[in-house]
């Protein structure tokens, strides 16, 4: 019934989830994106921490990542895996991101990369 629809909430702060844009130096050696700058901004969305379960630890460890942050967002198009999420200042690879269509939600589990200089 209507009654028991509780609106989700994601107060936990803000995330960006960004393709980096660094160019090739000249020697064709690939340098890492070190300023939020680096990175070209896909898509913004507000998130709430989740607590990281045993399984999600194994999951990523059976990947030889390791699991440092679980978020949840609304979910929206326009990101595969293979993007990176910056919260605050701090890059994460996604080790993996499930899509909850029936309840319109994504789940990320990320990796810390690193602290990003301020550009």
């Amino acid at each position: 019934s209507r009654n028991d629809y509780k609106p989700r909430v994601y107060n936990d702060g803000v995330c960006y989830i960004v393709n980096e844009t660094t160019a090739p130096t000249s020697f064709a050696a690939k340098q890492n994106g070190t300023t939020a700058s680096d990175f070209e901004k896909l898509v913004k969305l507000m998130f709430s921490e989740m607590s990281i379960r045993e399984q999600d630890f194994e999951f990523a460890e059976a990947k030889s990542r390791t699991l440092t942050r679980k978020i949840k967002t609304p979910l929206v198009d326009g990101w595969t895996a293979k993007n990176k999420i910056i919260i605050g200042n701090t890059l994460y690879d996604i080790v993996n991101a499930d899509k909850d269509r029936a309840n319109n939600e994504a789940f990320f589990y990320l990796e810390e990369v690193r602290e990003l200089d301020k550009a």
